[in-house]
């Protein structure tokens, strides 16, 4: 559903709602509930009665395809993806040139002429050094993955989200058609401020904080969609487009929290870092790996000591290893230290 709110210095304002959207945000939720406070016990309830192997294969596109969101680009390219049938734009994506389905599940992170040429002559193209392992191994047999993606949404959604829709979408409605009369009462970019706290709005830029800055100029904007969902809190949730679109989402909030939980990974990681020999491993391994012989003899501490150490800051993701030879190598996980002030104020939003 799409209601066209007023333009906003000739950029064209659009509020959406799609079911299919919403969909892909409760998978989002169910494989990683722990931020989301109000939906961690619908998380739990769900994945307690729904089949393993589904939930199997859902959590093989959490972690495989960004947490789902290169699967909702999707609702941002196609507007039969947000018709009010979940059912149709399954089967709209399933009847998708393949190279279109397979650029928009890889994230754009292989050029569309690239997909074409690897998928027209792909015995060539295995040597191609350009391509990722994992996007080669994605367009070695795309047909087989989109069968995988399009059955197991279609279980997902007649053997459970069914009937979450059917209490949500009302709400989700309502609330949609709310927002767009309050986005034209009140300056659009006031607006957009409202929507998050970690948006900024300056001179006709806007600002996203997440685990780094987003700048986005308003005068570059072609169009904004606002889409919304219950299950996305406190996710700041934001599309840029290369085609000058922007995509920003309404958090619905249906149920009362306990806005003082912690998430589980969230402590992991405070915790990890609350020890002095941790901090010093972190800072040597930032600059270059090293096994658990190399440390000990830097810190004049025995390898159990560092060993015990490390588990600590692997269980939090903080590190990564690798085997060399006889030895496990750890090196930072860089991403992760990004996360961290993001995932602070993520709970401070919740």
């Amino acid at each position: 559903m799409k209601l066209i709110g007023e333009s906003y210095n000739g950029c064209k304002i659009e509020f959406v709602y799609s079911p299919f959207f919403e969909m892909l945000c409760s998978l989002h939720v169910l494989s990683k509930p722990e931020h989301h406070i109000g939906r961690i016990k619908w998380a739990k309830n769900l994945k307690d009665k729904m089949d393993k192997r589904l939930f199997k294969t859902l959590d093989y596109f959490f972690r495989e395809f960004k947490q789902w969101c290169d699967a909702m680009d999707f609702c941002g390219e196609y507007d039969l993806v947000n018709s009010f049938s979940i059912i149709e734009a399954l089967e709209f994506i399933e009847g998708l040139d393949i190279n279109k389905f397979s650029y928009i599940m890889l994230g754009g992170q292989v050029p569309f002429e690239a997909i074409k040429n690897f998928t027209d002559s792909r015995e060539n193209n295995m040597a191609d050094n350009s391509i990722k392992v994992r996007c080669k191994e994605f367009l070695n047999n795309p047909y087989k993955i989109r069968d995988k993606f399009i059955s197991c949404l279609k279980e997902y959604y007649y053997c459970h989200f069914q009937d979450e829709l059917k209490y949500i979408e009302p709400m989700l409605v309502r609330s949609l058609k709310k927002h767009r009369i309050l986005s034209e009462n009140m300056d659009f970019l006031e607006y957009v401020d409202t929507l998050h706290s970690r948006i900024e709005i300056n001179n006709h830029m806007i600002h996203f904080h997440k685990y780094t800055r987003f700048d986005v100029s308003l005068k570059d904007l072609k169009i904004i969609r606002v889409n919304i969902s219950s299950f996305i809190d406190p996710h700041l949730l934001v599309g840029i487009s290369k085609d000058n679109s922007l995509d920003l989402t309404i958090r619905l909030n249906l149920s009362n929290q306990d806005t003082y939980h912690i998430p589980v990974d969230l402590h992991q990681v405070m915790k990890s870092l609350s020890d002095k020999t941790r901090l010093k491993i972190l800072k040597s391994i930032y600059q270059k790996p090293k096994c658990t012989k190399g440390l000990a003899k830097s810190f004049e501490l025995t390898e159990a000591c560092i060993s015990k150490h490390l588990k600590v800051l692997y269980k939090s993701g903080l590190v990564e290893k690798e085997r060399r030879g006889n030895f496990i190598f750890y090196k930072i996980n860089c991403m992760q230290i990004d996360k961290i002030p993001m995932d602070i104020y993520q709970f401070f939003d919740s």
